[in-house]
């Protein structure tokens, strides 16, 4: 099984210095600069504007931003990329919370395949969430979240299909279902003395 691939990365910045990353993979790749060019300015125009976007950097406290999204092209899954794009944005945070910068909303990418090599996980900032009883996110609402994420995942259109990457296993295999639940962990490790309360999730391809 063929494992080139394209990953994309969406980072940015925190005030005191401090940064957040998170990405994810489609299935082949690019081919050439144009072709990934083009996936790149998809997805930081899907993050720019609209319920995609508004969803996003609503989990980003004031003075957090979003900026770059950057896409690298990879013949298989070991080897360094063979090539590179990258965009410069500058999409300001714009949740009310004030949470320590480590903390981060886990939207996980399940594929119809049970195995930890074949899921994945996005680790979003979450520093501009609001929380409630029980030391759980109440805002944005896992659905929403859920959703602005495949639709994310899903903006360079048709043919450009998000996959699970697995270097370990190399192996890849397409995503079907993003899950979100209402519990804030860490850019570091999940959290364990937190239960969720609620789970969101998104088919994907949307329906």
């Amino acid at each position: 099984m063929s494992t080139a691939h394209v990953h994309i990365v969406c980072s940015g910045t925190m005030p005191g210095g401090e940064i957040f990353a998170f990405g994810w993979d489609y299935a082949g790749a690019a081919g050439n600069q144009t072709t990934l060019d083009g996936i790149v300015s998809d997805v930081a125009t899907a993050l720019s504007g609209g319920t995609i976007g508004g969803t996003i950097r609503s989990l980003i406290s004031s003075g957090g931003y979003i900026t770059a999204v950057t896409g690298y092209s990879y013949a298989d899954a070991s080897s360094p990329a063979v090539l590179a794009s990258s965009t410069v944005v500058n999409l300001a945070g714009s949740g009310t919370g004030k949470l320590p910068y480590q903390c981060a909303l886990v939207a996980t990418l399940r594929t119809a395949v049970p195995s930890r090599r074949t899921r994945g996980r996005m680790y979003l900032p979450a520093t501009g969430v609001t929380m409630g009883a029980g030391n759980v996110m109440t805002s944005p609402t896992v659905d929403s979240v859920a959703t602005a994420v495949r639709d994310l995942i899903s903006a360079p259109g048709e043919g450009v299909i998000p996959n699970v990457v697995s270097k370990a296993g190399s192996i890849m295999t397409p995503v079907t279902t993003i899950t979100v639940d209402n519990k804030v962990d860490t850019q570091r490790r999940r959290a364990q003395s937190v239960a969720a309360t609620v789970t969101g999730s998104a088919p994907y391809p949307a329906p």
